[in-house]
């Protein structure tokens, strides 16, 4: 069975990412020191897996801890995903340096592993906000050039990319580097047993919404509704995680297994299509008839009337389309939010 490195594999997207690849046969090593985690990830991981999974505790901005997990995995290891990042936008603009340090330390630390050990794939978990403010939907991958990220967590996946290029060009006859750029992902695993558990105050839409499930918000606001769009809100691509995280599955067996020609490469992921602010609130409370508080204010700055992704190229690179609708995510997001007050 192959073995892969989850860096931060206790997180969101991460956990997912382990379930996924568990289901495909691979060995799933998370790789994680719980900073932007809650353990209880695992209890999850267990009952959905009938499994426990392997866990190093480990620093990734520390390259002897992680080198250590290598040798005593046996070095027989097949791939690196790297989640290891801090991602709250707001905490970015006030704690630049934390963000620039642990994001970039540990993607370099990835991939000097990937490169001192002879591991043949790593995966970049990028994000659409490489593109800044686009001012055109859907977004291509060619939308990017550098300079427009807007916020220090946004600049530091932008530097990543460039990094992971750069590395990946030098080692082209051994590494293949992806990154995968996703948009707005949501949901949880549909058994209920796994989803989201922030650890920092979030500002993300459905997150908000489970915030007022457990009763820790009141209301939800949405930010205008004079853009140009269908219903004067914004519109976003809003992606099941576990599709996102098949995405990265995919993504490791195209460059481990050398599909991807070149050395490094970059995927958008998403559905193709946008769904408004509105609609995903309006479409939680309708699908999991639980009324919210719903306060319209003013706009917020920088805001974009429409952000989703042109996903030509993970169709046709990997094979890979979104499985689920939004609908089920709002669905499955409720049922994990539900069993997780039942089980606190």
């Amino acid at each position: 069975m192959k073995k892969v490195l989850v860096v931060g594999g206790a997180g969101y997207i991460g956990s997912h990412t382990v379930v996924a690849l568990a289901n495909r046969g691979y060995e799933p090593v998370i790789v994680d020191n719980f900073y932007n985690a809650d353990p209880k990830v695992l209890a999850g991981l267990t009952d959905i897996l009938g499994k426990k999974v392997s866990l190093r505790f480990a620093d990734a901005k520390n390259y002897q801890e992680l080198a250590q997990i290598v040798h005593q995995e046996g070095g027989d290891i097949h791939g690196i995903i790297h989640f290891a990042a801090y991602k709250y936008v707001n905490e970015s603009l006030s704690k630049p340096l934390d963000y620039y340090r642990n994001n970039l330390d540990s993607l370099l630390n990835a991939l000097q592993l990937a490169v001192d050990f002879h591991i043949p794939g790593l995966i970049f978990s990028s994000s659409c906000t490489v593109y800044g403010a686009p001012t055109e939907a859907p977004v291509k991958e060619s939308a990017l050039s550098l300079g427009l990220a807007t916020n220090p967590y946004g600049k530091s996946k932008e530097m990543g990319e460039r990094i992971c290029e750069d590395v990946a060009k030098r080692y082209e006859d051994q590494l293949r580097v992806l990154s995968l750029r996703y948009f707005n992902p949501i949901g949880a695993h549909p058994s209920g047993l796994l989803g989201e558990l922030p650890t920092r105050e979030t500002q993300n839409l459905v997150p908000i919404l489970l915030e007022i499930v457990r009763g820790e918000r009141k209301s939800i606001k949405i930010f205008g509704e004079d853009f140009d769009t269908p219903d004067g809100t914004c519109v976003r691509d809003f992606v099941h995680v576990m599709d996102v995280a098949e995405a990265h599955v995919t993504g490791l067996e195209y460059a481990a297994q050398r599909r991807q020609s070149s050395a490094y490469d970059f995927i958008n992921i998403g559905t193709g299509t946008g769904t408004s602010v509105r609609q995903v609130v309006e479409g939680f409370q309708r699908l999991n008839d639980f009324p919210l508080e719903v306060e319209v204010t003013e706009r917020r700055a920088g805001d974009v009337p429409a952000v989703y992704a042109d996903t030509t190229k993970a169709k046709s690179r990997l094979g890979w389309k979104a499985q689920y609708t939004v609908d089920e995510a709002l669905v499955h997001a409720y049922q994990w939010t539900r069993h997780y007050l039942g089980t606190s």
